[in-house]
């Protein structure tokens, strides 16, 4: 599976940094990370004197619980040994050549993995848990892809949404993307009130349809504000379901990437198949 030979690398980069395994090196960067959340939401709280609700607390704890698998996934980045990987590999394809076995080009692997789940999400169904562990490459480079016990479907108004948003997300327009992100139906608080900040709604987008993004953000009013602090002090209060479902299949797709130290981004991947869904919707719409 690519989980086992994501595995395998990380074994080798852990040991080659010094560490016993890929868990050693794992936990080290995570706990690195903890403390980085810990002191974020430690000083949000002196600097604030508001008091936080239980109901809110619970929000912030579920909040976290979702965020933190993702920077757990991203030790491999973190460790800035993606030099180091590509002597990995040319390695791996010598000791092929010479045993006449086929060596994994991981981030081949990955990028067609992308791409045929941009097929299937602007094709209207889609799998949101293909996990490395579901995903089985094959000898000759083929992926074989496992369990669609959990699918995520949109209706073409979704489909329309969604083309609208990568594109925009490719343009880098944030106003358009706050634009599209509230008139699909998405709404979340901040301190108990409406988010209506481009920048914020922008972030948020960008988690759902393209890259891991956890730096700090300028608000419109030229604030700048540590991202994992609003993160841990929003409570979403609408989730559309073209939100929920493209999101986990999301954050599947860039923590695996993350994992091999390997970054993607999603929307210039699906943004060419979204606009090619929709012509041919607009075609078949005309035909009827």
């Amino acid at each position: 599976t690519l989980s086992s030979i994501i595995q395998d690398e990380q074994d080798r980069v852990a040991r080659a940094l010094g560490k016993k395994n890929s868990e050693e090196l794992q936990q080290t960067v995570l706990n690195k990370i903890m403390n980085r959340v810990d002191q974020s939401m430690a000083s949000d709280d002196i600097n604030n004197d508001n008091n936080i609700d239980n109901t809110n607390t619970h929000t912030r704890i579920g909040l976290m619980q979702a965020v933190l698998p993702l920077l757990g996934g991203a030790t491999r980045a973190y460790t800035h040994v993606q030099g180091f990987l590509g002597s990995l590999f040319n390695a791996d394809l010598r000791k092929a050549r010479r045993n006449n076995t086929p060596a994994v080009n991981i981030a081949r692997v990955l990028k067609t993995l992308v791409y045929v789940h941009g097929l299937q999400l602007f094709d209207g169904i889609s799998n949101v848990d293909p996990h490395p562990g579901n995903v089985l490459v094959m000898p000759d480079g083929r992926l074989g892809l496992l369990d669609y016990g959990m699918v995520t479907r949109m209706d073409d108004s979704e489909l329309d949404l969604m083309t609208d948003i990568v594109g925009a997300l490719v343009k880098k327009d944030k106003t358009r993307v706050a634009s599209l992100y509230t008139k699909g139906g998405y709404q979340a608080t901040y301190r108990g009130k409406q988010i209506k900040d481009p920048n914020i709604l922008y972030r948020f987008a960008t988690l759902h349809f393209d890259k891991l993004d956890f730096s700090d953000l300028e608000l419109e009013c030229g604030t700048k504000k540590d991202f994992i602090q609003i993160l841990s002090r929003t409570t979403e209060t609408q989730v559309p379901s073209w939100t929920e479902g493209t999101r986990r299949l999301s954050a599947l797709m860039l923590g695996t990437a993350a994992q091999a130290a390997r970054p993607l981004a999603l929307s210039r991947a699906w943004e060419p198949i979204a606009r090619r869904s929709y012509e041919r919707r607009r075609q078949e719409g005309k035909q009827e």
